[in-house]
């Protein structure tokens, strides 16, 4: 008798079993594995983005004027506005139900390095959270790098481009606050000439009062440890993030280009990053030092 192909389902779930038996041999093991398997459903909030154009809240037109509109993200509108003394700024109003760290704001307030944008007001207005930061300007790190015009980076540039990058870490986790999504839109260069460059975007990030805390995965998977699908959030996050933007500048390829989110996941949680393609002997020896898997291996002070 011929039973023609298997049911999709079942293929379905024979996928799921070895997917998950893949996981629980991984790094994360199985206790990471069921968080894993439970984790909710992540919402699309680039589908709730408004398409209209965004204006500025009526309890801040006292204060701010608009310039103009930036592109807006999927959690947040981006206005450029300048205050009474006419100074411009970066207004972020995050879509409602968007509710950054009120901790984390107060911390990131007192930061005061030229690696990290200034945050200078934050609150609520008209029932959405917003935050004021120092307008540093649109250019990023993924623009120096797709940049074709220029030539391939070499490795003082680079060079030069991590020591600014863990400046501003190294800023962020001596007051404790852990950045979750570093990558290259979210540094923004200060400078073309000199080279000088700034973290930002920090929607997602979170102030510990303990050295590593379990929490609700949110990220950028591409360049997300392994063990942040756990809900593992430590400094290591960010230098592994870190080490995924060594190799891209190094090789010219963005991580994981094409694969879908399961794929890069379980590449993640069961396979060593391949930096082989690093061809420089000491770019090479700092990524696979930075993607170092299981991030009780790394001396990192603790907080």
């Amino acid at each position: 008798m011929n039973l023609g192909n298997p049911r999709p389902d079942t293929a379905e779930r024979k996928a799921a079993l070895e997917f998950n038996r893949l996981i629980e041999q991984s790094s994360l093991g199985a206790e990471g594995a069921k968080l894993l398997r439970e984790r909710p459903e992540q919402p699309d909030v680039g589908a709730a983005a408004s398409t209209s154009p965004a204006t500025i809240p009526p309890e801040l037109a006292d204060r701010f004027r608009l310039v103009r509109e930036l592109p807006a993200g999927g959690e947040s509108d981006m206005l450029v506005v300048t205050d009474a003394t006419g100074t411009e700024l970066v207004l972020k109003l995050y879509r409602a139900g968007i509710l950054p760290s009120p901790d984390t704001w107060a911390v990131l307030h007192t930061i005061d390095s030229p690696h990290v944008t200034r945050l200078v007001d934050w609150g609520d207005a008209g029932g959405r959270a917003f935050e004021v930061m120092e307008y540093v300007g649109i250019d990023t790190l993924c623009d120096l790098i797709e940049d074709t015009s220029r030539d391939n980076l070499g490795f003082d540039t680079i060079a030069e481009i991590v020591r600014q990058i863990a400046a501003g870490l190294n800023a962020l986790h001596g007051a404790r606050v852990i950045h979750r999504d570093l990558k290259p839109t979210n540094i923004l260069v200060r400078s073309w000439s000199p080279l000088e460059l700034a973290l930002a975007d920090f929607g997602l990030s979170r102030y510990l009062e303990n050295a590593t805390v379990f929490s609700a995965a949110g990220h950028t998977i591409a360049y997300t440890a392994p063990e942040t699908f756990a809900g593992h959030v430590s400094p290591a996050r960010d230098w592994w993030s870190l080490g995924m933007i060594v190799r891209e500048m190094a090789t010219g390829e963005p991580p994981f280009r094409g694969l879908s989110t399961e794929v890069v996941m379980l590449t993640l949680a069961s396979r060593a990053i391949d930096c082989l393609k690093v061809a420089d002997p000491r770019l090479r020896l700092l990524c696979r030092g930075l993607l170092t898997r299981n991030p009780t291996a790394l001396n990192f002070p603790e907080f």
